[in-house]
């Protein structure tokens, strides 16, 4: 069963922007350019800063008094929520008693504060789009799926297509695309129309507020996750009608910030439905006779790709069973593909005097050094660019015979029983192994 990242809660709650999932299958048309186009200081600011957003987004890298202080503000807001009675409150309050609830993971208060913003029989509701994204990660918390979707299908007939709305769909559909992927296509193809809408009018220079259309490059990539979950279904035809409307949308001038993502987007976007591109690891970190090949053939292939610096990842990969196993009796394997950025060092030898002490600093430099022992290959920071790796870490999926089915994203539970990896390899086999164990 999915879980739903801190990261998002943490998103609904105190406003952040969650990620989504990757991208989809058959190739787009991709104009030529007649220059490569040139990232704006500010865009190139906002990349600049990804590993820190990353870094900041894993509420387990956060220090012991960033943790305490967390773990202090959700114990306040549970009491506080218990205090306050739903039907003591109307109009904005009980938004606010809601993002209160939610702040304290008090999840049935949640949806009841929220349900009843939503359903009173007042106008206007300025906080229409707030209360169904606070209802709809609730009802994820609660594993509710069924009545997510329902209200993911209502929140796109009852307010405009913002970030907000586009927030809270993405996390629906995140839930979902794995193991109910019916329904994650039903609510795409539902919000589909007006992504296509929202592209062409859209203004490079609208400034980025909850309250605005999401970028040209986000609505892009937001449209191609209807037909990613065609090709899950197996039905690559309806994937590449998806993805001819969505050029076709297009405005004809793209702001070159736009122009530069969604052309990153094309590119990672081709290689599903192909076989893996050839990946030449530098070094095993694992004892092994000899590498093999990546992909390994007659397996569904699990890679989890990310750079030195990404903390949260190193942790994941830890977590990869060395050998062979098995999901809905489709054989896996799964490696780890380590991006190093600085030159690799060994770990010091710490002092065994203070317990206290063991616990050092983080170090990128001691990636290589940290995961010796688990099936992970060092390759060059390159490979990094040629899967789109922005969202980390990236999970790369194989059928049986090396086509790539699948990209996505690993939270820290990806690797636990029925999560993310179970999930993918179970659905992947299925649909694509011929020779099921």
């Amino acid at each position: 069963m999915p879980r739903i990242k801190p990261l998002i809660l943490l998103s609904v709650i105190l406003a952040t922007s969650p990620a989504v999932f990757a991208q989809s299958p058959a190739s787009p048309t991709q104009p030529p350019a007649a220059s490569t186009p040139e990232l704006s200081p500010a865009a190139a600011y906002r990349e600049a800063m990804r590993p820190v957003e990353i870094t900041r987004a894993a509420v387990a890298n956060w220090s012991d008094t960033e943790q305490s202080s967390l773990g202090v503000a959700i114990k306040q807001a549970s009491v506080a929520c218990a205090a306050r009675a739903t039907t003591d409150f109307t109009g904005s309050a009980l938004v606010d008693l809601s993002r209160l609830c939610a702040l304290g993971f008090t999840w049935p208060a949640t949806v009841a504060a929220a349900n009843r913003y939503i359903h009173e029989d007042v106008t206007p509701k300025p906080r229409l789009a707030e209360a169904y994204a606070l209802l709809i990660n609730a009802e994820l918390q609660l594993k509710d799926e069924h009545s997510a979707l329902t209200d993911a299908l209502a929140l796109l007939t009852a307010v405009p297509y913002t970030s907000v709305v586009a927030d809270a769909t993405n996390q629906a559909i995140g839930y979902m695309h794995l193991l109910y992927t019916v329904d994650a296509v039903t609510l795409a193809a539902k919000r589909q129309p007006l992504l296509l809408a929202a592209l062409h009018p859209a203004s490079p220079d609208v400034q980025a507020t909850p309250d605005a259309p999401p970028s040209t490059a986000d609505l892009y990539k937001q449209a191609l996750v209807l037909a990613e979950l065609q090709q899950l279904q197996a039905e690559p035809a309806a994937a590449q009608e998806t993805v001819a409307a969505i050029e076709s949308a297009l405005p004809s001038a793209i702001a070159n910030d736009d122009l530069i993502a969604i052309n990153r987007m094309r590119d990672r976007y081709a290689l599903l439905g192909k076989p893996l591109p050839a990946i030449a690891p530098l070094a095993s970190l694992a004892t092994l006779p000899r590498a093999p090949k990546l992909p390994p053939h007659h397996t569904v292939t699990v890679l989890l790709l990310f750079p030195d610096w990404c903390a949260q990842c190193i942790r994941i990969a830890k977590q990869m069973p060395a050998g062979i196993f098995a999901v809905n009796q489709h054989d896996a394997y799964i490696y780890g593909l380590l991006a190093q950025t600085v030159p690799p060092q060994e770990m010091p030898k710490l002092s065994t005097k203070d317990t206290s002490a063991q616990k050092e600093s983080f170090n990128p430099a001691y990636a290589a050094a940290s995961l010796r022992g688990t099936p992970t290959f060092t390759v060059p920071p390159a490979l990094l660019d040629t899967f789109n790796a922005t969202d980390l870490p990236l999970l790369i999926v194989t059928d049986s015979h090396g086509i790539v089915r699948l990209f996505d994203i690993a939270n820290e539970s990806a690797l636990q029983p029925g999560d993310t990896v179970d999930s993918a390899v179970a659905l992947i086999g299925a649909n694509w192994s011929s020779t099921p164990k």
